[in-house]
Order: structure tokens, then sequence, then C-alpha cells
């Protein structure tokens, strides 16, 4: 699994930090939507890693009980006697 680097979260909460203390002086409307798209841009990346990390892990988990359970370990589709005995 690909990690990223531990100067990225720190890197990018400095810059935030930055952007709030020079935005703080002009507007507090700008902080707000500052920190709105930052936490949807968060959330987004945060749903984008958990779907990317455990759809694989519920695929392999629930798919094989598609081609068992849905349909039952034996299809009797293919013994249509009526078909086969006129």
């Amino acid at each position: 699994m690909h990690k990223t680097p531990l100067t990225f979260p720190i890197l990018f909460d400095l810059y935030f930090v930055i952007l709030v203390a020079r935005l703080s002086s002009s507007s507090p409307k700008a902080i707000i939507i500052l920190v709105t798209t930052v936490a949807l841009a968060t959330s987004t990346i945060l749903v984008a890693a958990a779907i990317f990390v455990y759809a694989p892990a519920i695929l392999i988990a629930i798919l094989p009980f598609h081609f068992t359970v849905s349909h039952g370990c034996y299809d009797h589709h293919y013994l249509n006697f009526e078909m086969i005995h006129y």
C-alpha cells in the first residue's frame, strides 16, 4: 500500500495556518470558505482512500457468495428435463 510521506501533512498544515493568518485580517467570510473547502477536500480524500483500500477486501470476501449462496451451489437450470424429454 502506498504511504504518503510524513512531510506532506506537516507542510499542508503549515500552509493552511499561514493562509488563515493572512485571511483573518481581511474578512471572516474568507476563513469560513477556506475551512469549508479544506474540510470537503479532506473528507473526499479520506473517502477515496477508504474505497481504494477496502473495496478489494470487500470484493474478495463477498464475491464468492455471489456464485454459491445466491444461485445455489448446483445450478439446476441446465438440467431442465422438460426440454430434453419432449
